[in-house]
């Protein structure tokens, strides 16, 4: 959350700390015998249309004293915690 000092009211923040993307290049290969395509993803996150699925997402909540308080209030900024999120991508 930040102070706003203009209307004495703390607002809503989010701001991403890290992101990490990890891709394994895949094989697209029918089930028919009669087709011998192959199709080979190198590049998965250029794909036209990505569809991602969070596998999880776990809330830490910052330790909160006095101390904490204090500069919080100081520094206008008060971060209730951090939200660590997982994905993958939907077939």
């Amino acid at each position: 959350m930040v102070w706003n000092r203009t209307t004495h009211l703390w607002n809503k923040s989010e701001t991403v700390i890290h992101q990490r993307t990890n891709t394994v290049p895949f094989d697209l290969v029918s089930h028919d015998e009669a087709v011998a395509a192959t199709i080979r993803v190198i590049r998965p996150l250029d794909s036209s249309e990505l569809d991602l699925q969070v596998t999880y997402e776990n809330f830490h909540p910052t330790a909160q004293s006095l101390t904490n308080v204090i500069g919080h209030f100081i520094s206008g900024e008060r971060p209730k915690g951090v939200v660590l999120c997982g994905s993958v991508g939907r077939a």
